[in-house]
């Protein structure tokens, strides 16, 4: 129900704030779009609690995206955080590519080993499963990285 989605608004937000690294002391505007009347009724009841719990200090509704915002959907509402302003870009942008690199890296070496005959017959089967386990997280993490990474330019 409405206090459902507000509870995963506000979760939206957090998780926003803290992939991008977010200071917990600077607060961020948010945009919404898509809104329905009743769900933007609900937020404006409880904009106080929902400004308190996101660390927000405004509420905005269906305006211009700037570039550089981070964004995540919550059922059909698009949430957007302008983040200029709020961290250094230049900085997240090389953590994000180095952290790019490492992960590019280390899915390299594990496909190595998974497309190495030897290493599938010789290596027990928890081993191999370990490897796979290992690519498969390193894929999705990477998949995260680079979307967080896109979202800076």
């Amino acid at each position: 129900g409405e206090m459902e989605f507000l509870q995963r608004t506000i979760g939206a937000v957090r998780n926003i704030r803290s992939e991008m690294r977010v200071p917990p002391d600077k607060h961020a505007q948010v945009i919404l779009r898509g809104c329905d009347s009743s769900r933007r009724s609900v937020i404006e009841e409880n904009a106080g609690e929902v400004k308190r719990l996101a660390a927000l200090s405004d509420i905005l509704y269906d305006q211009e995206i700037p570039s550089q915002s981070a964004s995540a959907m919550v059922d059909e509402v698009e949430i957007y955080v302008p983040l200029a302003g709020l961290i250094d870009i230049a900085v997240e942008k090389g953590r994000l590519d180095k952290d790019i690199k490492r992960l590019q890296g280390l899915i390299k070496g594990a496909e190595a080993k998974l497309n190495n005959k030897r290493f599938l017959e010789k290596a027990p089967e928890n081993v191999v499963t370990h490897e796979q386990e290992k690519l498969a997280s390193c894929r999705d993490q990477l998949t995260a990285v680079q979307r967080n990474r896109a979202m800076l330019n």
